[in-house]
């Protein structure tokens, strides 16, 4: 997997792909989106395939709310924390 926050990842797929990457997350101008391999290109999902059951906007929202907090980030870190244990059924594969 390859986050890409702070650079723009877009000239760099066909190295991530050549490279097996199976997923990408791209944040940029506030929107966060999934991208996933398949058949050596890549795509747009909702939901991430390598930690099953996390939607990409909940993701975008978590990063957006740390942004915005500035350094609070225990609070940032307690929520967190919360929304995975209150969603573990999404993600649970036993």
């Amino acid at each position: 997997m390859e986050v890409d926050i702070t650079s723009s990842s877009s000239k760099r797929l066909d190295i991530y792909a050549a490279l097996g990457v199976a997923e990408v997350w791209r944040f940029k101008s506030g929107l966060f989106a999934f991208l996933a391999l398949v058949d050596g290109e890549y795509v747009p999902i909702d939901v991430s395939r390598i930690i099953i059951g996390l939607p990409a906007s909940e993701v975008a929202n978590r990063v957006r709310s740390g942004i915005a907090a500035k350094g609070e980030t225990r609070a940032i870190r307690t929520e967190w924390q919360r929304w995975l244990r209150d969603n573990r059924h999404l993600h649970d594969i036993g």
